[in-house]
């Protein structure tokens, strides 16, 4: 090495990590927002990069009716319940510099002979599922017929790492079903009944039914993530009762939003009672609709003050303010025809170029190349 070589890198590390303050530039840069999206008919899966109004194509193969559909930030994962096809699939993505979204690899099958009609990912990567499970042909006998599962399931977060290393589909682990949200002896008043849509975090999932078999089941229910071994039943909470099918709910840290008979109302989350008053005071609809139908399929709140509403009979994704219950006035997002599921993603975290530990080591690296000079 030569006499100099002890210097040189003295140096180049002064040189990387004790530049003066005023050598720095900060450039202050708009976190991306994103807008996932199913489409049914054609089938595919676009994005938008908001506030554009364009769709970009994601996914154009491999699919034959995606509805449900849900992203885990931390992971750049986005999973989508094909209906049809009765699969849960996984895709990992990635973020080019020019902001524009790219498919990372193949499809990936989590689970097979699953109707997904929600899906929710938790801040954890762990995914729920709100939907139905068909019985394995191979377990059931010749000639008898087995009624599909209904529940909210969860396949958690080393269980989708699991198949994705291995390519072997597994079964979802059921939560809550017809049994266990019944309350007392009584089977015939469960809060999960056709399960819809799903909403929720670490702690607390909310679910609507699209079906009341009668009045004491709630339109939309909530319960745990996690079911207690005794009387799981006592913690299941019924939260509205003023419409018989729920086609969409979405979660605040206050408020719970959820769509039916055309419209598209909103209770307290931490609501006690499951009725919704006189006149329906405790769930009030929070849109000025003007006499106007809503049929919402999908519905996500972007984790600051905003709902985003999916309505594929308009043909469009629309937005209203998620601060109140008060009545709001509801906005256009985007044209998009044929809509039916969505999610809303910003990125967790994004390295700048040419910053921090790495890049410092790198050109640490490239130093000691230099003063080296190449391997013999």
């Amino acid at each position: 090495m030569a006499v100099g070589a002890p210097m040189a890198l003295l140096a180049a590390l002064v040189a990387l990590l004790g530049a003066p303050a005023a050598a720095v530039v900060h450039v202050r840069r708009r976190t991306p927002r994103y807008l996932f999206a199913t489409f049914p008919n054609t089938p595919e899966v676009g994005y938008s990069m908001l506030p554009h109004e364009a769709w970009s194509p994601l996914i154009i193969e491999g699919l034959a009716m995606p509805e449900a559909i849900s992203v885990d930030a931390d992971n750049q994962r986005i999973f989508v319940a094909d209906t049809m096809a009765k699969l849960i699939l996984a895709y990992q993505f990635r973020i080019l510099p020019s902001g524009r979204l790219l498919v990372d690899g193949p499809r990936h099958v989590l689970s097979e002979r699953m109707v997904g009609r929600g899906l929710l990912t938790d801040a954890t990567g762990t995914l729920y599922i709100a939907g139905q499970q068909e019985p394995d042909p191979a377990t059931v006998p010749p000639g008898t017929a087995i009624e599909p599962l209904e529940a909210v399931f969860v396949l958690a977060t080393q269980d989708i790492d699991q198949v994705i290393a291995t390519g072997v589909p597994i079964d979802p682990k059921s939560l809550w079903l017809r049994r266990n949200t019944a309350g007392g002896s009584s089977a015939t008043s469960p809060q999960l009944y056709a399960p819809s849509c799903l909403a929720g975090d670490a702690v607390t999932l909310f679910w609507g039914n699209s079906a009341r078999p009668d009045a004491a089941t709630g339109a939309i229910a909530s319960a745990g993530t996690a079911v207690p071994a005794l009387q799981p039943e006592e913690t299941v909470r019924a939260m509205a009762d003023n419409v018989d099918r729920v086609s969409a709910v979405a979660l605040t840290p206050t408020y719970v939003f959820y769509a039916g008979s055309g419209k598209i109302f909103g209770v307290s989350r931490h609501k006690a009672s499951g009725t919704c008053g006189e006149g329906g005071s405790l769930c009030p609809a929070v849109l000025k609709q003007d006499g106007a139908d809503l049929r919402p399929s999908s519905m996500v709140w972007d984790g600051d003050g905003t709902v985003y509403v999916a309505d594929a009979t308009l043909g469009a994704v629309l937005s209203f303010s998620a601060g109140s219950l008060s009545t709001h006035i509801m906005s256009k997002v985007a044209d998009a025809s044929g809509v039916w599921g969505i999610a809303y993603y910003v990125p967790t975290s994004r390295a700048a170029p040419g910053r921090g530990l790495g890049a410092a080591l790198a050109l640490l690296a490239a130093a000691m190349a230099s003063v080296w000079g190449p391997s013999r």
